[in-house]
């Protein structure tokens, strides 16, 4: 990234919005021409893959929570990417 490419993010990103919120509760907010990204943790069954940021852990029933949300936000118009590890 060039140093002209790095402050016109950084300007972007001023208008950004950060919210310390449950994922469907975010989403339930995004509208048309929004631009959501998602990074969600890893979620496995059996172990964790990380220490937990908070109170209450990703499951695997979360992800189907996740994709619900996310058809519904592209119906509106939304667009999101969500970054998938292998």
């Amino acid at each position: 990234m060039t140093r002209d490419e790095f402050a016109r993010a950084a300007t972007l990103l001023q208008r950004a919005e950060l919210r310390c919120w449950d994922f469907g509760t975010t989403l339930r907010h995004v509208k048309d021409g929004d631009f959501v990204y998602l990074d969600p943790p890893f979620a496995v069954d059996s172990r964790r893959v990380f220490k937990e940021y908070g109170k209450h852990a990703f499951q695997l029933d979360d992800l189907e929570r996740l994709s619900l949300h996310l058809d519904k936000i592209a119906d509106r118009g939304a667009g999101f990417v969500v970054l998938r590890r292998l």
